[in-house]
């Protein structure tokens, strides 16, 4: 089904819609019908593709905070292995936790 639409434009964009007609070889009706479609459906895709970037934005933060939780939640460990490590029992013979680690490091 199709409608009739009038519709006044200016110069340049008359021009404009009859150039791309005889480029493509369509009416100057045709025309106007792709060219109304295109634009409509690029309208309709910038407004998905600004939320997207949001959600992309919020989602990268999101992964900035948990890594940011990961960090601390290691250094704690590291602390509590260091501070529990030294307090606990050891096997004859096993250095502390603190003279192994110097011993791995090196």
């Amino acid at each position: 089904m199709s409608e009739v639409l009038y519709a006044r434009v200016p110069t340049e964009t008359k021009g404009a819609i009859d150039a791309f007609a005889g480029a493509n070889g369509r009416s100057v009706a045709a025309a106007v019908a792709e060219l109304l479609s295109r634009g409509l459906q690029a309208t309709s895709q910038s407004s998905q593709i600004a939320e997207l970037q949001e959600r992309l934005q919020r989602t990268e933060l999101a992964l900035a905070r948990k890594d940011v939780e990961l960090h601390e939640a290691k250094l704690a460990l590291e602390s509590f292995v260091q501070r529990e490590g030294d307090r606990l029992p050891r096997r004859p013979g096993e250095l502390p936790t603190s003279a192994r680690t110097a011993q791995e490091g090196s």
